[in-house]
Order: structure tokens, then sequence, then C-alpha cells
């Protein structure tokens, strides 16, 4: 036989082979849900529906806190200086706009929660109450 089919031919049969006997991942289930019409589909991990990411998380607030806890020195919030703003045709005669952007200026967990903590307590300053509403404009 010839050296050159064994090489392409064999790993090609074998692969397929040992892919067959995996199977297809199972990602999503049918779950009965009282009162509603149609199907729901549910993550496998998951049968009920989870109502907390967290224990102790109650809040998108006691979420975000627990998060800067656990990883307070991470990379959070990035953002990039825009360098340059060009102008250019497109195949189809429309124009697009080609930007170059700078390198990645990160900050930690840490130093957003101090953000945000400094941004609650100056709307508290202003005389928000507890449970009303925040309109302002940034």
């Amino acid at each position: 036989m010839d050296p050159a089919f064994l090489g392409v031919f064999l790993p090609v049969v074998l692969g397929f082979a040992l892919c067959a006997n995996w199977g297809k991942k199972e990602r999503a289930v049918t779950v009965e849900v009282g009162g509603e019409l149609g199907i729901t589909k549910r993550n496998h991990k998951f049968q009920k529906l989870v109502e907390k990411a967290w224990e102790g998380a109650n809040t998108l607030f006691d979420l975000f806190e627990q998060a800067c806890k656990m990883h307070p020195k991470q990379n959070f919030l990035g953002t990039r200086k825009l360098i340059k703003k060009e102008l250019g045709p497109s195949n189809d005669g429309r124009t697009f706009e080609k930007l170059t952007l700078g390198s990645y200026v990160w900050i930690s967990y840490e130093e957003a929660y101090e953000q945000v903590c400094r941004f609650a307590s100056g709307i508290v300053a202003l005389g928000h109450q507890t449970r009303g509403e925040v309109r302002y404009l940034l």
C-alpha cells in the first residue's frame, strides 16, 4: 500500500470513527412548565429556573460587589484611545468609517467598585432618596 495513502486516509477514517463514538453533547433539555404553551428548554445542568447567581446576591449591586471581592486585582473595564478616524469607500459604493485605536487601558474590579461608591455617595449628597428613580445625564 502507498505510504502517502495511509498517512492521509488512515487518520481521517480514525478521526471520524472516534468522533462518531463520542455522540452529541446535550446542552439543552426539554422541561415541563405548567400553564405555558410551547416547548421550554433549559441548560442540562439546571433542571429548574436559576433565580440567583450566587447565594446572598439579591440585587445586581450585590452581584457586582461579590465579583469585586472575588477578583479585586483583575482587569474589569477597558477603554481604548481613538488615534485616527478615516472615511473610505466600500466595494458597493457606500462609505465606511475606519477607526485606528490605541492599546487598552484597564481598571480593576477594585477601582471600578471605588468609582461606583463615589458616584453613589454623590447622588446621596444631592438628596436622592432610597428606592427612588435616578435620572441624571452623564
